[in-house]
């Protein structure tokens, strides 16, 4: 079951999930072109982006500033690394006071990641990268950023991905079933075999 949320800002949406419902992947959301109640909607997903300043490498951490928050993620393994950007879905946010720490349980590292806002080809992952076929078009800040990817639903941006947007804009968030959920339910909906 799809359940489509009201309007809020991220931190209000990952609150909403539950051992049974949870955000999107960038992946997944791509695929919710028809969901009712979500034309022309950007949708907040789980994946989580990190990129430094365009043209620059990588230092120890990535800081990304939205008033009165400050979002960061440690990224000492990634330092003076170019042309990249860090993606995970499976994170807990640690928040003390107005700073709020990305802990990633995992990173994928995306080659290729571009340095500025433009039609680009789709990662497996629904990230633009620089190699292929230019199907999708990229928003990105020139300064570095930390922050979920935002997938708008409809015809006017189909092919867009916002890397750029603020914590605190208010967008919807759709809640899918968890995995176990999700096999839970499909176990249940088997016809028992007669031997």
């Amino acid at each position: 079951m799809i359940r489509l949320g009201t309007p809020c800002t991220f931190i209000e949406a990952k609150k909403q999930e539950t051992d049974r419902l949870r955000l999107p992947s960038l992946r997944e959301a791509v695929k919710l072109e028809g969901i009712q109640g979500a034309r022309e909607t950007p949708l907040w997903t789980r994946s989580i982006v990190a990129y430094p300043k365009a043209n620059h490498p990588f230092s120890f951490e990535i800081t990304f500033s939205n008033h009165p928050f400050e979002y960061s993620i440690d990224t000492k393994l990634f330092q003076g690394k170019r042309r990249i950007a860090l993606l995970f879905e499976d994170f807990d946010l640690r928040v003390n006071g107005r700073a709020v720490t990305y802990a990633p349980h995992a990173i994928k590292v995306l080659e290729n990641f571009p340095q500025e806002s433009g039609w680009y080809a789709r990662h497996e992952s629904g990230v633009p990268v620089m190699n292929g076929a230019k199907d999708l078009f990229l928003w990105r800040d020139d300064e570095a950023r930390v922050g979920p990817a935002v997938l708008l639903v409809g015809d006017s941006y189909r092919n867009n991905v916002f890397l750029h947007h603020r914590h605190s804009k208010r967008f919807t968030p759709v809640f899918l079933p968890n995995e176990a959920e999700a096999s839970k339910g499909a176990k249940q909906h088997q016809t028992p075999s007669h031997n």
